[in-house]
């Protein structure tokens, strides 16, 4: 998945702007390049009916870990790596800000539910002890259908946040915080899938 992902962006940036640096970058000198917009799945996950009180118009919240969240070195290794060749000198990822995330039912859907946010909770024993991140918000009194798209209240760099769990050295996993006001409890186990689009940038030049 990771692999996939950075592949596509790996192409879009080079193409863009290793040819221009090559002519027009000197010694010690940088070109950002980007947004190249890219959109990709980051897993999958279900919800049963027995997670939900019977109530209506209750807020629940359910967390869940994020244990396969990439390192910086683990993109890097992707993004500038082609074959046997190390772009490491000439390019270094900048940015990866948050566009939006989406939850696309596969079974079921998501009408018993009315609002979501979705957090981001740093593992225990991350420096400085930092606060969740609100990583996007929906809301429809009517139900949220079978595809929910999660807009971000704050502009937000992803790539801050794998830095911040790369210098957590507890080994404990960040989790996913769902914070939900149902209706009702879904009638029967809603499965679903959930990608990410982010708009990446990277600078090219001499390093």
């Amino acid at each position: 998945m990771i692999r996939r992902w950075f592949s596509l962006m790996r192409m879009a940036l080079f193409g863009a702007g290793v040819a221009i640096c090559a002519v027009n970058c000197a010694p010690g000198g940088t070109l950002e390049v980007g947004p190249v917009r890219v959109t990709e799945s980051m897993g999958s996950g279900s919800l049963a009916p027995a997670m939900f009180p019977a109530k209506a118009l209750t807020t629940i919240t359910i967390y869940e870990d994020f244990c396969d969240m990439p390192s910086e070195q683990q993109l890097s290794d992707e993004v500038l790596q082609v074959g046997n060749i190390d772009f490491s000198k000439f390019v270094q990822l900048s940015h990866l800000n948050l566009v939006h995330g989406t939850l696309t039912a596969t079974a079921g859907n998501f009408d018993f539910m009315t609002e979501l946010t979705v957090s981001y909770v740093p593992s225990v024993g991350a420096p400085g002890n930092p606060d969740p991140v609100v990583l996007g918000t929906a809301n429809n009194p009517g139900g949220l259908g079978t595809e929910v798209t999660l807009i971000p209240p704050d502009a937000l760099d992803v790539l801050d946040l794998i830095r911040q769990n790369d210098a957590n050295t507890s080994g404990q996993c960040p989790k996913l915080r769902y914070d939900m006001t149902v209706s009702s409890a879904p009638a029967s186990n809603v499965q679903y899938d959930i990608s990410m689009t982010v708009d990446a940038f990277a600078l090219v030049g001499l390093f």
